[in-house]
């Protein structure tokens, strides 16, 4: 791995974990879809950031969950119910943004932010320390 590859992943996680700053935030003051949407980039850069360390990228939000069922789900590396976190996550951002789908409650956000801060974020950080 390239030195600026080094730096990409950093700053990935960086940007996730700030996101989830935010998200939490957002949740103490009642900000619910907001939150729900933050926590999802939270967990989208934590996953950008575990296939930018396998030299994949992708063009889509689909194409980032897709690809990262192939590459770590698929093969046992991460637990399909861990995985399943990022591909609900996506559907409530959406519903959160684009007022579709789902109503976000105050447990829903808070879930969401739970399983990306304990779960999520910390796989896809120890997977890319294995891969360096």
């Amino acid at each position: 791995m390239q030195l600026s590859d080094n730096k990409e992943i950093t700053l990935l996680f960086h940007k996730s974990y700030e996101k989830l700053s935010v998200a939490e935030e957002l949740h103490k003051n009642g900000h619910y879809e907001d939150a729900v949407s933050r926590s999802y980039y939270a967990l989208y850069y934590a996953a950008k950031a575990l296939l930018s360390s396998k030299g994949i990228i992708t063009k889509t939000h689909k194409g980032l969950i897709t690809q990262i069922s192939d590459h770590y789900v698929n093969n046992g590396l991460v637990d399909h119910q861990i995985w399943h976190a990022l591909a609900y996550t996506e559907s409530l951002r959406e519903s959160a943004d684009y007022c579709t789908g789902e109503q976000i409650t105050e447990e829903i956000s808070l879930d969401v932010i739970e399983e990306s801060k304990k779960k999520f974020i910390q796989v896809c950080e120890i997977l890319v320390l294995r891969q360096r």
